[in-house]
Parts: C-alpha cells; structure tokens; sequence
C-alpha cells in the first residue's frame, strides 16, 4: 500500500487490475480465443491423421480380404486339378496291387496310354504330361507316350524316395523339375505301388504341365509386385507366378510368416518386409486345402494397394492443412483486433503523458469502492496531490520542462502505490489524487508524508518558487467510513478543503486525515 516502503522504480504507473472490468474481458476473451485455436487447430490436424490412418488400414484391410478370396479360389481350383490326377492314378494302383505285380509292359503301356487319352479329352489345351509306372530299381518300366518306354533311370527323383523310403498310398506332390523324355518343366504327382505284402514295387505318377499354372494364374492381372504361389505343407514351393526359382530353393518351413499361415489355414495377415530376402511388406491371403498337404498364397506389395491411398491420403492432408491456415488467419485476426481492441481501450483509460490513469477511470473506480466500503463497513481514504507553483515553473522553464516535471513526480508518485486496488490518477494540470480502500487516517497521514518528502526528493530545481529551492507538492486527504445516507462527493470535497488548507498553510506539506465519524478535522505536519 501506499503507507508501505518505496517500491523499486517500474515504467508502470499503476496497476493494470485497476483498468476495469471491460479490458479484463478483452483479455479473457483473447486467452479463450487463442485456446479455441489451439483446442481447434489440434483437433483437425487429429482428425486427419485419423482419417489418413483409417483410410490406410481399411485398404490394406479390403486388399486382405480380396486375396484372401482369391486364394481360397485357386486352393479349389488347384483340388480339383489334383483330384482328377488322384482319380487318373487309383485305378493304376488298384490294378498293380490286385495282380500283385507290374504285369507285362505292353499292357501297363496300353493302360496308360488310354488314362492319358483321358486327362487329354477333359480340356482343349492338355494340362497333363504323359503318364509312367517306374519299378522298384528305379527304371521307367512304362509310360503313355511310347513302347517300349526309353530306358532312364530315375531313382535320384526325390518322389521316388520319397514312396521308396515312406509306406502308405498318399499322393505326392513334387517341386518342378524337367521331364527326362520331353525336357519341358513338370510337377510330378505320384503315388506309391505295393504287391500284397505291402513291399515297395514302384512309383505311378502323371506330369502336370506347368503351363497350366502361368495360363490360370495369368489371367488375374496381378498388381506390380503381386505373386501367387503353392506352397507344400513341408515348406516347398510347388509353383509360383511369375516365376522366380529363388522360390523353389527356398525351405519355408521356419519361415514366421508361413507358419503362422499354416496355423491359421485360412485368413489374411501383413506381412513385414525381409529384405534379405529381396521382398518389401505385403498383404497376404492364403487357404489351406483341407485334403491335400498344399497352401494357396496370393501376396499383394503394400505399395500397390495404398497407391490409391497415397493420392487420398495427400488430399486428406491437404484439406486439413487448408483448413487449419484459415483458422490460424482468423485466429490472427481476432487476435489483432483485441489486442487492438485492448490497446484502444488503455489508452482512453490513460492520461497520454503520465501514463497514469484518467480521471474517468478514477471516478468509476471511486464509485466502486465507496459501494464496497459502505457494504463491509471498512474505512476509505482519498488524497489530492498538487505540486506547489508549478505555473511558476512552467512559465520561467518551459512547456516541454514543465511536461518533464510533471512526468518524474507521477513516477515517484507510482512508486508508492503497491498495493491491489489503490489507483494513482492525474485529476488535471498538475493535480493527482489517490484512492486508499481499507486505509484509516493513521496510515493515510502516514502515507501522505512519505509522498510529500518523496516529490522532494526528487531535487528538481525551481527557481520562482517562493516555498522551497526545489519541487515541492502539498497532499490533502480525506478518510470516510461511508454511510448510506452520503454520497462520494463528501469524500471529494473534504480532501479538496484539506488541499487548500495545505496550500494555505505554507505548501509543502501534507494535512488531512479526517476522523472516522466523517467530522472534518485538518492534521497539519
């Protein structure tokens, strides 16, 4: 409060919570506007990321589920293509095993020339090769395509191993491999012949061409970076297109990506991208077949499927940045304007020299605390400044001088008012008055003093006054505890008659400080 020590000389006059209600709101305004930008601003930069991030997982989404249909569609097909080799080769095998042996050549070959005959009627372009029996040494005995049949021998067939070394009547499915008698690229189904007893007497099998593969497999159209692939449950791959015969060499089967297939059997899944492997990420459909130890796989590059996402993704990104430029223009804007609105409304509330408070809002402010001191019952204090002979000092020293002058004692003036809700305000010329809430006479008159030797102190030289070589002011003030019965003016006028009682009595000097019962009683230094 005023009554308190000197404060540290500050540019401010007086306190900016003492500017009123209407700026406080300006401000508040402006804070809940740049909030709303912020809170804005965010939520659409949020929402677009959602929307791009949405936009991606449902197209990576959609192409699972497209390829996943798809493999589940060449799984059939490729069933029903081993289905008809599997119904080709039964009657062979029942045939070896009812007569316990191979039988004569020339009859096995006529068997299976006419089997081949078959296979050829079922379609206008042959999916089959030709069709042989090798015995237990691993020599072709017979084939569909001549008798007698060109001597090979084929025990380093891995299917023949395979039924050598393995019991049982399953068909086998090889990897590709190349026809000893026609040189062209074939997968071998087999099947394993026994006599009676179960001892191995052989292998019958059939080439399926792999021509069959590219034609249907061809017709889908695949994306860049898309393949089809069978893949035996062993982790073999059987055909893959397009061709590629790093994946025949390829052992899958502690591949994360093909186990989990082969747990799942059926479904879609991401797969990450291994690039030592030379393949980027990609969506995957796959299907197990059910009654044969094969896996259909269409793979799909991610970069292929969010190619659409890529364009829908940018323009998402671009709207959303479009719209939070205009907000942040118009959030610029009303910015601008309430601060030129605040600024507007400071400067009507300040006295353009001193930088100190207006007498409008000194009026207003004094009507709000005689309300307040009259509803608690506190007391209220108002002192008048003049500064003593100061036309004096205008007249022998200069307008601009006098402006100087003025401007260094509203400073030292300012820096006694520290407490919330005192106002310091230039009244007019040369006189200022101050407003005390909650201050008795003790502390008013103590106060007083301290602004009297404090304008003096300042050292200012005059000349023409006939009170002191120096600047001086004299202070009246006023303490009322109000009544309903009162107006402020009473206030006002009873610091104004201790003003001229100051001036009366020499200048330079503080007198007030009216008793609480508001009986008017000068206190001279």
């Amino acid at each position: 409060m005023v009554g308190g020590h000197d404060a540290a000389p500050s540019p401010a006059p007086a306190r900016e919570s003492v500017d009123g209600s209407n700026a406080a709101l300006l401000r508040m305004f402006q804070r809940v506007i740049l909030l709303l930008s912020v809170i804005a601003v965010c939520g659409v930069a949020i929402a677009s990321a959602w929307i791009i991030k949405s936009d991606r997982d449902m197209a990576l989404k959609s192409a699972g589920r497209a390829a996943e249909d798809l493999a589940l569609v060449l799984n059939r097909e490729a069933e029903s293509t081993v289905a008809v080799a599997r119904a080709l080769l039964a009657p062979l095998v029942e045939k070896v095993h009812r007569n316990n042996g191979l039988g004569a050549p020339a009859a096995l070959h006529q068997a299976l020339a006419d089997a081949k005959g078959i296979l050829d009627g079922l379609a206008p372009e042959p999916s089959f090769g030709h069709v042989f029996v090798i015995d237990a040494r691993g020599l072709v005995f017979a084939n569909s395509v001549s008798f007698p049949a060109k001597a090979a021998k084929l025990d380093f067939r891995p299917y023949f191993q395979v039924h050598r070394d393995t019991p049982g009547d399953g068909l086998h499915i090889s990897q590709p491999q190349e026809s000893v008698i026609t040189g062209e690229r074939v997968i071998y189904l087999t099947r394993r012949l026994e006599d009676a007893t179960g001892a191995f007497l052989g292998v019958v099998g059939v080439q399926m061409k792999m021509r069959h593969f590219n034609t249907l497999y061809g017709m889908l159209n695949l994306p860049p970076g898309g393949s089809v692939a069978l893949i035996r449950k062993d982790g073999r791959t059987i055909f893959h297109h397009p061709l590629d015969d790093t994946f025949y060499a390829r052992d899958l089967d502690r591949d994360t990506v093909f186990r989990r297939m082969m747990d799942l059997r059926q479904g879609h899944l991401f797969a990450p991208a291994a690039p030592d492997q030379g393949v980027g990420a990609r969506v995957v459909g796959f299907k197990a077949s059910p009654v044969l130890p094969l896996l259909s796989v269409l793979s799909l590059s991610e970069s292929s499927v969010l190619a659409g996402w890529h364009e829908t993704a940018f323009m998402t990104a671009l709207t959303g940045l479009s719209v939070i430029l205009i907000l942040g223009a118009l959030a610029f804007v009303a910015h601008r304007q309430l601060t030129h609105l605040i600024l507007a409304h400071r400067q009507s509330s300040r006295d353009p020299l001193t930088g100190l408070f207006n007498r409008r809002v000194f009026d207003r402010r004094l009507d709000e605390e005689w309300r307040r001191a009259m509803r608690h019952g506190r007391p209220l204090s108002l002192m008048y400044i003049d500064i003593d002979h100061f036309k004096a000092y205008n007249d022998s020293k200069g307008h601009q001088a006098g402006d100087a002058c003025l401007v260094k004692v509203a400073q030292a003036l300012a820096r006694h008012v520290l407490r919330s809700g005192e106002v310091l305000a230039r009244y007019g010329g040369e006189e200022f008055v101050i407003l005390l809430p909650d201050t008795d006479s003790t502390a008013t008159t103590f106060a007083g003093r301290k602004l009297v030797k404090a304008v003096s102190d300042l050292g200012i030289r005059h000349p023409s006054s006939p009170t002191a070589p120096v600047v001086t002011a004299c202070v009246g003030a006023a303490t009322m505890i109000p009544a309903r019965d009162q107006a402020f003016e009473t206030l006002l006028h009873d610091a104004d008659a201790a003003l001229y009682r100051a001036k009366h009595d020499g200048r330079n000097r503080f007198v007030g400080a009216l008793p609480l019962d508001s009986t008017p009683r000068a206190v001279a230094e």
